[in-house]
Parts: structure tokens; sequence; C-alpha cells
């Protein structure tokens, strides 16, 4: 499984940082007599939890690469395709993630593998390529 380093070390620190505030804060906030309000405090609760979830959404991003293809994870979806429908892998310093194009005409983004991260993607994309190249698809 590869997963975005940087990312998810950000990513984490900041839903840890965001539950101890959220912690502090409905620890402090109802029992002062200048404190929040019942609605403040579940308006902060709503809240916090929300910018956590969008937070771990954001750390399940990784690519897990199979004998039989390669299971995407990005933000929104999860996508899986088998070595014979991938034709190439793509990776350019003008995008800013490495790119998979199927043979139903798809081109998805591999968020996993961003630019960013530097040689860790430049070897994965070596290995994809290998991998397509001898189980199928166009040499890239």
């Amino acid at each position: 499984m590869v997963r975005p380093r940087v990312l998810l070390a950000v990513c984490g620190s900041l839903a840890v940082v965001c539950t101890l505030g959220l912690g502090v804060l409905m620890w402090q906030a109802p029992g002062v007599p200048n404190g929040y309000s019942t609605r403040d405090t579940i308006a902060w609760i709503i809240l916090g939890t929300l910018i956590i979830g969008l937070l771990l959404r954001v750390m399940r991003i990784a690519l897990i690469i199979t004998d039989t293809g390669i299971i995407i994870r990005n933000y929104g979806r999860t996508t899986i395709y088998g070595w014979s429908a991938i034709i190439r892998v793509n990776y350019t310093t003008d995008s800013d993630w490495v790119a998979v194009e199927t043979t139903d005409g798809r081109r998805t983004l591999i968020q996993a593998l961003a630019t960013s991260e530097g040689k860790q993607t430049r070897q994965v994309h070596a290995e994809l390529v290998q991998r397509v190249n001898s189980k199928g698809g166009e040499p890239t």
C-alpha cells in the first residue's frame, strides 16, 4: 500500500489538534458562568466533527498494488482496475499526481502518488509502468 507521507502527517496532526481543542472547549464551555450556551456548544461539536471527519477522509487516500491490478482510493471514490484494463501510467511535472489511462477512455488520477513526494512517487511510477508493460497495456 502506497500512501502520501506528508499529507498523512499533516492531516493526522491537524485531526489530533482539532480533537484536543474540541475536548478542551467542551470541558470549559458548559460550566463556566460566561461560557457558551447549549446551542453554541452543539454548533461547536457539529463543526468540529465535520472538520475531523474531512481530515480522516483525506487520510484514507492510498494506492494498493495487487497481483490482479490496482486499487485507487482517492478523496471521493475507490476505483479498481485490472492490469489488462490499464493502457498507460503517466507521470509528468505538469500534473500534481500520477495518472492512469484505461481501455474505456478514462483517465484517473492517483492522489496517493503526488509529485511533491519526489523519490517515492518516481519509484512507484516505475514499478507501475513495468507491471503494465508486462501484464498488458501499451509501453509508456
